[in-house]
């Protein structure tokens, strides 16, 4: 994950622009953790709520992640999808899922538009802790 430039290379060059690969679950875990804890934005489709997404939606709620997560799922499987997640994040924390298929056209630029607000808000906040950490 640290060879971002050999990373982009790959990708500009890859036909199918992923990059899969198979191993046991505490390898995917371990990846998963550690991804969550480096990057900025997680982006999670829950169009099919399985046991590794419940075990996802737990560690982004345990760890604080779901206030900088996107969740889209497609469009047929929206309702059950927000059900599951509110069983598993909790009814109180009940979280937007942006809906994708055929007959939705305006999810690109709300996506787009939490993705930015998200990033906003970590700037502010990191701004933030340099301000107060320099006082």
């Amino acid at each position: 994950m640290q060879k971002r430039v050999r990373r982009n290379i790959n990708w500009c060059f890859s036909r199918t622009k992923l990059f899969p690969i198979s191993c046991c679950n505490p390898g995917w875990r371990a990846c998963v953790t550690r991804l969550v804890n480096e990057v900025d934005v997680i982006v999670a489709d829950v169009s099919s709520i399985t046991e590794g997404i419940v075990w996802e939606l737990e560690l982004l709620r345990d760890t604080g992640a779901l206030k900088r997560t996107v969740f889209v799922v497609e469009e047929s499987q929206a309702s059950r999808a927000s059900e599951e997640m509110a069983r598993v994040v909790g009814p109180s924390r009940t979280i937007p899922v942006l809906r994708y298929g055929v007959s939705v056209t305006s999810t690109q630029c709300v996506a787009r538009a939490s993705i930015m607000n998200i990033l906003g808000r970590e700037a502010t906040y990191e701004r933030a802790c340099v301000i107060k950490s320099n006082k």
